[in-house]
């Protein structure tokens, strides 16, 4: 699973560069938690979160989403608020297309829009976004909520009741 990746450079507001600035990765849901982040695009080298950028320039590879990105250190902090970051730029995407409810036996192609729910939480569409052949079930956290992931990105909320 190929991860996007982010690189930064974190300036004051003069444009000097700020050294030994810690590096905090959210995305940005309800309840803010912490991202899972990692030093290669493969996902297999984890980074700390925050880390501690020492040149004050940072890289890091993440599951496409919207994040908050918190650079800070003594006397210094600046936030970006929904940087949106995914691997979608490399794909030719044109739209999508609508196959009921998802079936872990059924292959899915990028633009693909399928319902899911754990049978617990509410329903979502998610489309298969970000390659894979959708055989993973799209994601819903252990709170109910659903989650964009290495595959499959939320699109909506809906209650069938």
């Amino acid at each position: 699973m190929a991860l996007a990746a982010k690189n930064i450079v974190v300036q004051n507001e003069d444009g000097d560069i700020q050294e030994n600035v810690s590096i905090e990765v959210r995305r940005e849901i309800a309840g803010s938690p912490l991202a899972s982040i990692y030093s290669d695009r493969d996902g297999t080298t984890p980074l700390g979160n925050p880390f501690v950028s020492a040149s004050g320039s940072a890289r890091f590879h993440v599951a496409g989403g919207a994040y908050r990105i918190r650079a800070f250190k003594e006397g210094f902090e600046t936030i970006w608020r929904y940087v949106a970051i995914g691997t979608a730029a490399e794909s030719d995407f044109g739209s999508f297309r609508p196959r009921g409810a998802w079936d872990g036996e059924t292959s899915y192609d990028v633009g693909d829009v399928v319902s899911y729910s754990d049978g617990e939480s509410d329903n979502y569409a998610f489309a298969l976004s970000f390659g894979g052949d959708g055989s993973n079930a799209p994601t819903i956290d252990e709170s109910g909520i659903g989650q964009s992931d290495a595959n499959w990105t939320v699109l909506n909320v809906f209650d069938l009741a």
